[in-house]
């Protein structure tokens, strides 16, 4: 989880930001970015910004060219690689926190069973029942149990970043895949009602080249190939 405070030191850290942090709270004074507030940090009182405060930040201040992300037209960034261990949902998960972090609207969705991307967004899940064993409700229960898109998306510690989470349902929907109309189309058609609520999905992918993982990338205005260079 993301730490609850942050001085102006530490923002101008996070988004590389070329000012002192006196300059930061003279800009909180102006109303040129959130109030900066008064915390206790251990025997002093600092001057801080709630985590909830970083989108408007990052937004005005960060390193993100934010006209790469226009609002009304969604960027569809898939993320794949035909191997495992590749750090690719990392990779993913990190780029979706940078773009949150920066006031661009961001969905998260995994197609990996091993619900490795929902783990890393959603970490504290309570399982209440033997039913919620098998995760919370994703891309099958859309297709398959008259779920709405809206319905099982989640919010995450950042208040523009949402994912629709992985369970292992999404065996059973690779399986029916054959028998789904125009197939390729899978993804745009699940997300097309909520597309334009977001200026970036961000899709991390299976490395095996199953339909879900063609869909994606054929949904994609952006693909990212991840790879290493090693020394020999």
């Amino acid at each position: 989880m993301m730490k609850s405070y942050w001085t102006a030191t530490e923002l101008c850290k996070l988004f590389r930001i070329v000012k002192t942090p006196n300059a930061l709270y003279y800009d909180s004074e102006q109303g040129n970015i959130p109030a900066a507030q008064m915390r206790q940090r251990g025997a002093i009182a600092a001057r801080m910004w709630g985590s909830k405060d970083l989108p408007l930040i990052g937004a005005r201040y960060g390193f993100i060219d934010q006209s790469n992300f226009p609002r009304g037209k969604t960027r569809i960034i898939v993320v794949y690689i035909p191997k495992g261990g590749s750090l690719k949902t990392t990779f993913t998960y990190n780029l979706a926190r940078i773009l949150a972090l920066h006031g661009i609207k961001t969905l998260c969705v995994g197609l990996e069973t091993q619900k490795s991307l929902t783990t890393l967004l959603h970490p504290h899940v309570t399982i209440e029942s033997v039913d919620e064993i098998m995760g919370l409700p994703g891309l099958y229960e859309v297709n398959f149990n008259n779920q709405s898109i809206d319905s099982v998306i989640r919010h995450t510690d950042i208040s523009t970043l949402d994912f629709v989470p992985e369970n292992a349902k999404l065996h059973d929907l690779e399986d029916l895949m054959n028998t789904i109309y125009l197939r390729e189309d899978f993804l745009s058609r699940t997300l097309a009602p909520v597309m334009s609520q977001y200026q970036a999905i961000v899709i991390d992918t299976s490395s095996y080249f199953t339909w879900l993982v063609k869909s994606a990338l054929r949904f994609a205005t952006d693909v990212i190939f991840p790879v290493a260079c090693n020394a020999q």
